[in-house]
């Protein structure tokens, strides 16, 4: 999968949950948290797109030895 494919909005909250983050929206703004509640990103706008970019270079990082 590459960072610019963009499953579906269901799909990526699911995604997103099973590797032990959530999301949080306030407003017109998602925040991403990681499993201990700590918040990692925030979306500078008004879509879970920018979220999924970052919370896809974290996977990556998370991967890397």
């Amino acid at each position: 999968m590459h960072r610019d494919h963009l499953p579906k909005t269901r799909d990526l909250h699911r995604i997103i949950e099973g590797c032990g983050y959530s999301t949080t929206r306030v407003g017109r703004l998602y925040w991403l948290h990681d499993s201990s509640g700590t918040v990692v990103s925030r979306s500078d706008g008004s879509t879970i797109e920018e979220l999924w970019a970052t919370f896809f270079d974290l996977a990556l990082a998370s991967l890397r030895p």
